[in-house]
């Protein structure tokens, strides 16, 4: 998810009348392994009429995706993107990211969101699996925190390393350990 906030502008206005409507996941993906996608279908000028757009526009979404992309190259260079690392090693480190990212969430609750506080990689590995379920993402975070837990990925490195900083401090002062694992530096 690239920024909940937008996602849910989007779907419960532009896209609201999606809604409820099955993706055909299935379906696509046999037209895409049989090269039967169409590339392209023309639209009625009255179809042209109906579209809404979003507020995304083609220059936000690439460089949201290039900002991604540094947090794909880390769960990349830790090996959690190859399906063989967990048959091999079991999901123990995939559990604990999300006892954590409650520990995470619950230090958001007692500073009252008054940090920029950062999630280490386990972590925010929990929290971007949390936003992709939409609603209930919104849900969850207005009731644990009292307002909906946005995701700022335009965060600029000098505003990440003093809010990874701050966060590492509000956690040892919270739960007595240090954020950061041994070696994580």
């Amino acid at each position: 998810m690239l920024n909940p906030k937008t996602f849910d502008v989007d779907v419960n206005g532009v896209y609201a009348s999606l809604q409820g409507l099955a993706f055909p996941l299935s379906l696509a993906a046999r037209a895409i392994e049989s090269e039967t996608l169409p590339s392209h279908t023309d639209l009625t000028a009255d179809q042209i009429s109906q579209l809404k757009v979003t507020r995304w526009s083609p220059e936000d979404i690439s460089e949201a995706i290039q900002r991604q992309s540094k947090f794909v190259g880390n769960m990349h260079r830790i090996a959690w993107l190859d399906p063989g690392r967990w048959l091999d090693h079991g999901t123990m480190e995939l559990s604990l990211g999300i006892v954590l990212y409650h520990a995470w969430l619950d230090l958001a609750h007692s500073t009252s969101l008054k940090y920029f506080l950062v999630p280490r990689l386990d972590i925010d590995l929990a929290w971007h699996s949390h936003q992709l379920h939409g609603t209930g993402y919104k849900t969850d975070t207005e009731r644990l925190l009292g307002q909906f837990l946005d995701h700022d990925d335009a965060a600029a490195e000098d505003k990440l390393g003093n809010g990874l900083k701050k966060t590492g401090e509000l956690w040892k002062e919270r739960f007595g350990y240090d954020y950061q694992p041994p070696g994580s530096d």
